[in-house]
């Protein structure tokens, strides 16, 4: 994704989604998020299994496929984007079990699963793409959305006593 490399990603292979269209499970995303060697997805409609099938992720328009995708400089007759990194298929379930609540099943595809792991889970919305999924499969897509978590030092300000320290201690200190 080299429009992602424009927008300040370290390496061409790490795919920059910031649009999510109106899939239930990201309609909610208002974010960057980013997909680290990301592979995409082909979509083929089968009407037999009953699955509706919505795209979740795609890729910008200037993205392009190579092998292996450490190639910096992809060559000239490459695909190009956008890709269909992620989709969500939903079905009813016609034998429920007795007494369950809804009988829908639910499966997500990714073309990238290092977007959730512990080195990349804090990069962009990552952690927000992560909880969306998780809700949506979970069948709690209709409960209130959880705020987003802040870093605790996104703003680092020093205590009062601090300032005061510096205001009187700091000229007194260059006196001598």
């Amino acid at each position: 994704d080299y429009a992602g490399v424009n927008r300040g990603t370290p390496h061409p292979a790490i795919a920059v989604v910031d649009g999510f269209g109106e899939a239930a499970a990201t309609k909610s995303l208002n974010t960057l998020v980013a997909l680290p060697w990301a592979a995409a997805l082909e979509v083929m409609q089968t009407p037999s299994t009953g699955f509706d099938v919505q795209v979740l992720l795609r890729s910008a328009e200037a993205a392009v496929l190579t092998e292996p995708p450490e190639d910096l400089t992809p060559p000239v007759n490459a695909a190009k984007g956008p890709f269909v990194l992620g989709v969500a298929l939903e079905r009813t379930l016609t034998h429920c079990a007795l007494n369950a609540p809804d009988c829908r099943q639910r499966i997500i595809v990714l073309g990238d699963s290092h977007f959730a792991a512990d080195t990349a889970i804090k990069n962009y919305g990552n952690n927000a793409l992560a909880l969306a999924l998780l809700r949506w499969l979970a069948l709690a897509d209709a409960a209130p959305a959880l705020p987003e978590l802040q870093a605790a030092d996104a703003v680092l300000l020093p205590a009062p006593w601090h300032l005061w320290l510096l205001r009187l201690g700091l000229p007194l200190g260059l006196g001598l």
